[in-house]
This record gives structure tokens, C-alpha cells and sequence, in this order.
């Protein structure tokens, strides 16, 4: 059905996304660009050979993608594995209540740095965390570095599912990264999304790899899962 939509304003979106290249090709002309990329490097604070390189070793393992979902077609028992398939839960994923992932991410942290530690279990006793879904709350999730005078702040919506543990973390590497920063200049706080997203899915594997030991099998056949379709 979605495919149907999109072949009826066919014309229509072809026109936008032609508008909207037109447009980045004259900028970048206006500005002395090589291509249309570069003004996103230069925000990202990256260079265009890096970002090369990562596309073309994601290009050399597209093989691994097809490998993952034969396998996961053969795991579900299908003939053919259709689109909306290909999130379609596996295994049996485990839940965590807001304490014991509170108990684990501090563990994965400790296991890892002190100062980790430190700056995590500090949003967890001075209430810098607002955990819960509530009437009129802001829906997702994020950790804001507000002033150094203060402390970041981190908002979630926890509803005890697996993925709020790993958004816990997630958040947390923000929170720590943020925190650290606040040892530079205010105007040298803000990092590029480049920067900003490694600390936090490094903190997200911190946890991954501390609890992938201590689940059963069907637990870890769904973590894992997950966990290659979340990349």
C-alpha cells in the first residue's frame, strides 16, 4: 500500500526532491563546494575522505545484510521474507524495570570507568533524570548539557521494555560527554552530531556487552537481532 501511495505522487515527489537538490547544487556552487557534501562535512566537523571510507565499507558488506536476512527468514519459518518482515521480533525479549537497569547500566559503567560511573550515578541520586511517561509529557527521549553552573538534564519515557534500558545508556553517554565538557570554554561545549552520537551508542555497547552473557538463549537471539536492525 505504501508503494501504491508513493507510484500516485510520483510526479509531485519527484518535482520535491529535484527542488531540493537544485537547491544544494546552486549553494554549493554559490560557495565554492566540490559537491553538495561538503557543507554537511564541514558541520559534522569530518572529512569527506572519511566519510568515503565509511561508505565504501558498508558498500563492500552489503553481503552481510542478505546473510542476515536469509537466516532470519529461515528462523521464522517463512518462504519468502516480505518487507514488514524484516523487523518482525525474534527470540524473546527480555523487559527491565527501571531499577534493575538502573543496577545495570551503573555495573557496565563502573566495569568500564570510575568517572563513569561517577557522573551516572550522580543523575541517578541528584534527580537529574525525569524517567517516567506522564499527561502532557514531551514524548522520546534526550539528555540536554543546559550551563555548567548546573547539570544536564535527561528526559525519558520508561516503560520497562528492553530498548528503555539500552535508551537509559544511550541517554547517559550524552549525559557524561556533556558533563566532561563543561571543562572547556561554553562556546567549545557543543559537539558536532558526529561526536555527540559516539559517546552515545558507545555507552549503549558498554551495555550490550555487559549483559549479552547473562541472558537465555532465546533472550539473546532476540538482543541480538535487534541489535544488528537497529544499526
Amino acid at each position: 500500500k505504501f508503494s501504491k501511495v508513493l507510484q500516485k505522487n510520483s510526479r509531485l515527489l519527484s518535482f520535491i526532491i529535484n527542488m531540493i537538490k537544485t537547491e544544494r547544487k546552486n549553494i554549493s556552487l554559490l560557495r565554492g563546494y566540490e559537491n553538495a557534501e561538503i557543507s554537511r562535512h564541514i558541520s559534522n566537523q569530518i572529512s569527506q575522505k572519511s566519510v568515503d571510507s565509511l561508505i565504501a565499507s558498508a558498500q563492500k558488506h552489503f553481503n552481510l545484510v542478505s546473510q542476515f536476512y536469509k537466516r532470519k527468514k529461515q528462523i521464522l519459518g517463512y518462504d519468502e521474507l516480505k518487507d514488514y518482515d524484516r523487523y518482525a521480533p525474534i527470540g524473546k525479549e527480555a523487559s527491565f524495570d527501571f531499577k534493575t537497569s538502573k543496577n545495570i547500566v551503573l555495573e557496565a559503567f563502573q566495569a568500564f570507568s570510575p568517572q563513569f560511573y561517577d557522573i551516572a550515578k550522580n543523575a541517578f541520586d541528584q534527580g537529574w533524570i525525569d524517567v517516567y511517561p506522564q499527561e502532557n509529557k514531551q514524548g522520546g527521549a534526550f539528555s540536554h548539557s543546559a550551563t555548567s553552573d548546573a547539570h544536564p538534564f535527561v528526559l525519558l519515557n520508561y516503560t520497562n521494555k528492553r530498548r528503555d534500558l539500552f535508551t537509559l545508556a544511550h541517554e547517559l553517554g550524552h549525559t557524561i560527554h556533556q558533563k566532561l565538557s563543561y571543562n572547556v570554554s561554553y562556546l567549545n561545549q557543543n559537539t558536532p552530531l558526529t561526536t555527540a552520537e559516539t559517546a552515545s551508542v558507545f555507552a549503549e555497547m558498554l551495555v550490550f556487552d555487559f549483559i549479552k552473557d547473562k541472558l537465555k538463549k532465546e533472550e539473546l537471539l532476540s538482543l541480538y537481532a535487534n541489535k544488528i536492525e537497529d544499526i
